[in-house]
């Protein structure tokens, strides 16, 4: 058993390494796009055309598209 532990160990730490940086991904993205939506804000100092720009590019990323369009997939 300590054996496949040891196998699948560098796999596992790579999949943990992965999952957290789409975690930190997804927050700043979730947070911009928050700002965007606050009029006292960001948004308010933002114009529409600059808001569809970055919310555009946003969701060009491919995984955080996806979990913009389905809320539940995060």
């Amino acid at each position: 058993m300590a054996a496949e532990t040891e196998k699948f160990a560098a796999g596992d730490e790579a999949q943990k390494k992965h999952i957290e940086i789409f975690n930190s991904l997804s927050s700043y993205v979730n947070g911009l796009k928050s700002q965007l939506g606050d009029s006292d804000g960001l948004g308010g100092r933002v114009d529409s055309d600059e808001k569809k720009t970055l919310l555009g590019a946003i969701t060009s990323i491919p995984q955080v598209g996806f979990c913009m369009r389905t809320p539940l997939a995060t």
